[in-house]
């Protein structure tokens, strides 16, 4: 049955979980940056430059980006910081804990 789902494509891709903090990464922030005019092209086209960013969706709003980053430390962090500025104007948030969210399909109200 999952795979007559997934060769439907309702099911688009199977994940892993991974304990970035076992290996040594414990410290992980929400990255929001802005762009002048369309240099956000240019910063997506280096992400293989920033494997300290494990997602990055384009938004709405005041910034352009937001990217979850996994990092070592503070030092680290700062270095990140540095490597962003050429490309636009970065703003931080350290998370301090990951709150579970109920999945959707297993949730009372949805039908």
């Amino acid at each position: 049955m999952v795979q007559r789902l997934y060769d439907e494509g309702l099911i688009k891709a199977f994940q892993i979980a991974v304990d970035y903090e076992k290996l040594g990464y414990g410290l992980q922030v929400l990255v929001q940056i802005k762009f002048k005019n369309d240099d956000f092209k240019k910063f997506i086209a280096q992400l293989p430059n920033f494997p300290e960013i494990i997602s990055c969706k384009r938004i709405t709003g005041e910034y352009c980006l937001i990217t979850e980053c996994v990092l070592k430390n503070s030092a680290h962090l700062e270095n990140l910081i540095d490597r962003i500025l050429p490309f636009g104007i970065p703003t931080t948030s350290v998370q301090l804990s990951e709150i579970p969210v109920p999945k959707l399909f297993h949730h009372p109200n949805f039908k």
